[in-house]
């Protein structure tokens, strides 16, 4: 009986390790191909680097305004809010020593 547990422990060992193998195989694989993909990309580019840089740029600056501007409104929202508390706990206060 223990040498055929031995025997399945054996078997279910190499199976882990084919698929560990198997996996890490197919992980450099993916990053061959996506290396593979990125420099074609950049060899059947359409535009030249010069451009596709501005390209780039012109984006992130776009997306940078579009965060300052999200933020500004989220802070004026937050000063709003704590306008308005800082209202309320005063009438409370006030109310409060009145009782």
């Amino acid at each position: 009986m223990k040498k055929m547990q031995r025997i399945h422990e054996a078997e279910v060992m190499d199976t882990r390790e084919h698929a560990n193998s198997v996996a890490k195989a197919f992980v450099r694989g993916l990053f061959a191909g996506g290396a593979l993909g990125a420099g074609a990309m950049f060899l059947f580019a359409p535009k030249s680097g010069k451009r596709s840089r501005a390209k780039i740029q012109h984006q992130y600056d776009e997306f940078r305004d579009q965060i300052r501007e999200s933020l500004e409104e989220a802070e004026e929202e937050v000063l709003e809010n704590a306008r308005h508390a800082s209202v309320g706990v005063r009438g409370k206060v006030k109310e409060l020593q009145h009782h």
